[in-house]
């Protein structure tokens, strides 16, 4: 089977490329690119597709203007219509002080996405072959990473699809030369201060020493690795479904069994919500601390993995605003705790736990809710009790110590504690009326049980 062949039930196999589908190229003018327009422009009709060429000078070297040029006119000569496009990659780097490598890697996605939308296109082909995946999965390992991080390079992955991703570098050597395709040679390419090309001539020939086959060794590794990340993606999704709780700017989840799962649950929430991939180093350190009652570990800025008994909060743990609520009839509605206040002529059977009645006579008036304060104290039948140290009793975790709307009179005194105490008080029949405090919602794993839901009222 010739190159044009393989390439063509490649693209079939994987469904990259629809029928009728207007297909951006990414043009470097490397070996690599040039043959990939090539060969895409020779099985065009077969698959009914057209073809609009792109290309990105980064302005980084002196002949890169040279370069744009070249590649033009290379599409001009099969047909194919370009558009070229300049972002100066060396001062963009200096304003925002960004790695080269990075910065030109982001601006070319941005500018392949900006040329895709502009000419109507579907898909956006790119020239990695199985050598740029290896060296891919050697970047990886040496940086760190866990068996999901070798997940790369898919054949597709939204817009963009790799359809030479099943050939090695060699094989489109073979294919340039036979076809006598042109391409301009980045002597940067060698230059191995930079982290790739260290691994493409000095790590490399080094493993096919040992295996000359390891980039399919890598393409095999990297295709079971797509799968257990597609299998566990879904799992994770069920999981967070059914056992993660959305609480404001934090999300509550009790400790799973697979130490493994939490650490992806994790991941997945501070990336997703948070817009960082949290360093492992930070996830294990949070782990590691799940002999103590309560442990706490910084991810990054106001982001926090909090853990206290069974009950594991990520996000913005501490970022707790300090609040105080007049109170008046009606329903309130605070840092995920749902109450009802009602004002009665008549007295009412309660449950003591989540609800509180009053003589309205008794009370210093106005009455408020706010968040709990250091030194806070109530007072109960056997005297008076620091408020912390009953929610440490009711095991309340800590990250809803400081959310939990606490009733108090207009001497600051505290009188109810929502699902934990009341002050010591009788209520007695006569004159005046009844204040009813109904707690109908709490956030998940605030009470013994850790249920969340709404209460008929």
């Amino acid at each position: 089977m010739d190159f044009e062949e393989r390439l063509l039930n490649f693209i079939k196999k994987e469904g990259l490329i629809s029928s009728g589908d207007k297909v951006i190229v990414a043009v470097s003018g490397g070996i690599d690119s040039m043959s990939l327009l090539f060969a895409l422009n020779r099985i065009a009709s077969l698959l009914r597709i057209s073809l609009h060429a792109a290309h990105l000078d980064h302005m980084i070297r002196p002949e890169s203007s040279e370069e744009a040029e070249f590649v033009r006119s290379f599409s001009k000569s099969l047909g194919i219509p370009i558009t070229l496009g300049r972002r100066n990659i060396p001062d963009i780097c200096k304003k925002i002080k960004g790695n080269l490598e990075e910065v030109a890697r982001k601006e070319r996605y941005a500018f392949l996405e900006e040329v895709c939308k502009n000419v109507n296109a579907r898909r956006i082909a790119l020239a990695h072959h199985k050598n740029d995946l290896l060296e891919t999965v050697i970047h990886r390992v040496i940086r760190g990473t866990g068996p999901l991080g070798l997940s790369c390079m898919r054949p597709s992955r939204g817009i963009f699809i790799r359809p030479f991703l099943i050939f090695t570098r060699e094989e489109i050597e073979e294919y340039a030369r036979k076809n006598e395709i042109p391409y301009v040679e980045d002597k940067s390419n060698y230059d191995i201060k930079y982290t790739r090309n260290f691994i493409r001539h000095k790590i490399v020939p080094l493993l096919r020493n040992l295996n000359p086959s390891v980039e399919e060794s890598a393409y095999r590794l990297v295709r079971t690795a797509n799968l257990l990340e597609d299998f566990m993606n879904k799992e994770i999704g069920l999981f967070m479904e059914k056992n993660v709780h959305k609480e404001d700017d934090i999300f509550v989840m009790r400790r799973p069994e697979s130490t493994f799962v939490l650490l992806e649950v994790m991941r997945k929430i501070v990336h997703e919500f948070f817009g960082k991939i949290p360093e492992f180093e930070k996830l294990w350190e949070f782990v590691k601390g799940f002999d103590k009652p309560s442990h706490r570990v910084n991810i990054f800025g106001d982001v926090f993995l909090e853990k206290s008994y069974d009950m594991i909060a990520v996000g913005r743990t501490l970022n707790v605003k300090n609040f105080r609520k007049r109170l008046k009839e009606g329903f309130y509605n605070v840092n995920g705790f749902k109450m009802r206040v009602i004002i009665s002529k008549e007295q009412e059977n309660v449950d003591r736990k989540i609800s509180v009645i009053f003589n309205l006579k008794d009370l210093d008036e106005p009455l408020f809710f706010r968040n709990r304060k250091d030194g806070d104290k109530i007072f109960l039948e056997k005297g008076f009790v620091k408020v912390k140290d009953l929610m440490i009793e009711e095991k309340i975790p800590t990250f809803y110590r400081r959310r939990v709307p606490i009733l108090v009179d207009s001497r600051d005194r505290v009188l109810w504690i929502p699902g934990v105490r009341q002050v010591h008080t009788k209520v007695v029949g006569g004159k005046g009326g009844y204040l009813i405090l109904k707690l109908i919602r709490w956030p998940f794993g605030y009470l013994k049980g850790g249920f969340s839901f709404e209460r008929k009222t």
